[in-house]
């Protein structure tokens, strides 16, 4: 899988248990490709352009980028769509489903007892789906742990097995993170097979699992 900026000439390789980072020295073109990818995700028009075997992928669908790592988007609508499918066929399978089919039928039985009450014409969908339940529920993921190495790892998580998300992008992350909590992040990585893409726009040293490309501000690739 690769992604490429097509403003550079550079292209990003995303290998097994090996991290991208791309130090972006030119300040302006830094912020400008930050700005595209979220549009992209966003499902926006951008210059990103993201492959694997030569087939395109949907960054909207495939990468997520966080700008503030202090304040991760868990809830994302991606997220809980996600978790509500996943609790949706567990509440359908054979152990499930009897139960489910009774407390639907409640909530259709309470549901006509209010209208009976009233004196105008109301209708409801009885044979509603289980995910629009959870979404009336306000269901949603718990905050994350309050240590933030610990929080990173745990909205990778949700990332990986709701999202099903390829690549987890971060700005600046090198910035918060010692260099063991890096190694340590990293592993939590390749361990669950979620590839990371590392934006900088300095970098002071390099770690063994890092593939570094740095671009300088005149857009030369020096690295």
């Amino acid at each position: 899988m690769k992604l490429v900026y097509t403003e550079l000439e550079q292209q990003l390789i995303f290998q097994e248990n090996r991290v991208n980072v791309l130090v972006m020295e030119h300040k302006e073109l830094f912020r400008r490709m930050i700005q595209e990818l979220a549009k992209q995700i966003d499902g926006g028009e951008g210059r990103f352009v993201l492959s694997d075997n030569n087939k395109i992928l949907k960054i909207d669908k495939d990468v997520c980028l966080v700008v503030n790592p202090f304040a991760l988007e868990i809830n994302s609508r991606k997220a809980l769509t996600g978790l509500y499918n996943e609790l949706g066929k567990l509440g359908i399978n054979e152990e499930n489903y009897l139960n489910t089919c009774r407390v639907k039928g409640q909530i259709a039985e309470y549901t006509y007892g209010l209208l009976n009450q009233v004196d105008y014409a109301l209708k409801f969908q009885d044979d509603f789906n289980l995910q629009s339940l959870f979404k009336a529920l306000e269901l949603e993921f718990e905050d994350g742990e309050e240590n933030f190495l610990e929080g990173l790892v745990y909205f990778m998580d949700v990332c990986s097995k709701f999202q099903k998300v390829k690549i987890l992008a971060f700005v600046n992350l090198k910035t918060y993170l010692t260099n063991d909590e890096l190694k340590n992040f990293y592993k939590e990585a390749f361990y669950r097979k979620m590839h990371l893409l590392l934006l900088e726009n300095s970098v002071e040293q390099e770690l063994a699992e890092e593939v570094v490309c740095i671009v300088d501000g005149d857009l030369c690739v020096v690295k």
